[in-house]
């Protein structure tokens, strides 16, 4: 979803549906960073189109998101192109700490409706223990904002630069 018409559509909405609708627009944006990470891993991992296509479908997908992240990071410094992309690891660890926290934990309470900030109270149990976050709204839209923007233009030169040589000669 359009990231604009997003926060358009939001601020005229009921508060747990405008939080329901940031959270599902967030999840469906991690779901596209994390496939294009693999990708891009897999691209400059890969030393022919087929290893490429064996890494991404049978390792990379198998990976925690920390350990996809680090190889990342460990890419884009060996590489030297962490320079030119200076914003795709932080808005990555952003996005994939935000969706953690919304895939294990329910929205409760909405708070600031009145002041033009809305925020929600995630509510979430481990072993035991219950841990109560806020989370504003304007956060989530804005880092589907930026992970849009890292995904789909960041992600894609990323991954022109990481294809192996075979993949652009006749061979």
């Amino acid at each position: 979803m359009n990231p604009l018409r997003l926060r358009a559509l939001v601020t005229r909405l009921p508060d747990d549906i405008s939080v329901s609708l940031a959270a599902q627009a967030l999840l469906g944006q991690a779901v596209q960073a994390e496939v294009m990470m693999d990708t891009l891993i897999a691209s400059r991992l890969g030393r022919s189109t087929y290893e490429v296509l064996l890494l991404q479908s049978k390792a990379i997908c198998q990976l925690s998101i920390n350990a996809k992240l680090g190889l990342l990071q460990e890419i884009l410094e060996a590489e030297r192109w962490d320079d030119d992309f200076p914003f795709v690891l932080p808005v990555l660890r952003a996005l994939f700490t935000l969706r953690n926290k919304l895939a294990h934990s329910l929205p409760y309470e909405f708070d600031g409706a009145d002041q033009g900030e809305l925020t929600a109270n995630l509510w979430s149990s481990r072993r035991g223990a219950v841990k109560i976050e806020q989370v504003s709204l304007a956060t989530m839209v804005g880092l589907v904002h930026s992970a849009q923007h890292v995904t789909q233009v960041d992600m894609q030169f990323l991954h022109v630069r990481a294809l192996p040589e075979e993949y652009w000669t006749a061979e």
